[in-house]
């Protein structure tokens, strides 16, 4: 080999091994700096989990006595890592446009589980809030549960948030 081919061979080498040692602290501080998400759940076992504990016509109270069996409880500030519920009620004339609810794009949470917004009287959110997590960021998952001017359950939705870091 010529003075020059060992140059390059040389940088090629050095160039090489540092990559490949900056991709290993970077994988080992990927792996030492996990944690397992706070309240694992998928979208499909929230959907599951929706379609077998809350049926429609089902009371308010109900869903509400179901999820304490279930362990989870109306929303408190000092819980806001666990998961919780919160209630939600319309009132005033631009409830009945959606305005007080949820919405992802241009559409609200009722539209999105194929309801009108009118037909919609209140809403509990259970709320997944850390179901996922990554070196990038984390998600978490919504459960709308929807009911009507009696109280009723007329239907439910499940949205998943991803949050980047």
């Amino acid at each position: 080999m010529s003075p020059t081919q060992d140059k390059q061979f040389f940088v090629r080498f050095v160039v090489r091994f540092g990559l490949a040692v900056v991709t290993a602290a970077c994988l080992a501080l990927a792996a030492l700096s996990y944690q397992p998400p706070a309240t694992p759940m998928t979208v499909d076992e929230a959907r599951q989990w929706l379609r077998t504990g809350v049926k429609s016509g089902q009371s308010r109270s109900e869903v509400e006595s179901w999820l304490a069996a279930n362990g989870i409880e109306s929303y408190t500030p000092q819980n806001e890592k666990a998961v919780m519920y919160y209630l939600a009620e319309r009132a005033g004339e631009d409830a009945v446009k959606g305005v007080w609810m949820a919405g992802y794009g241009h559409h609200t949470v009722a539209e999105l589980a194929g309801l009108k917004n009118e037909a919609v009287h209140s809403i509990v959110r259970v709320n997944y809030p850390e179901t996922r997590r990554s070196v990038l960021g984390f998600s978490s998952i919504s459960a709308y549960i929807f009911f009507d001017e009696h109280e009723r359950v007329v239907g439910h939705y499940v949205h998943e948030s991803h949050t980047s870091l």
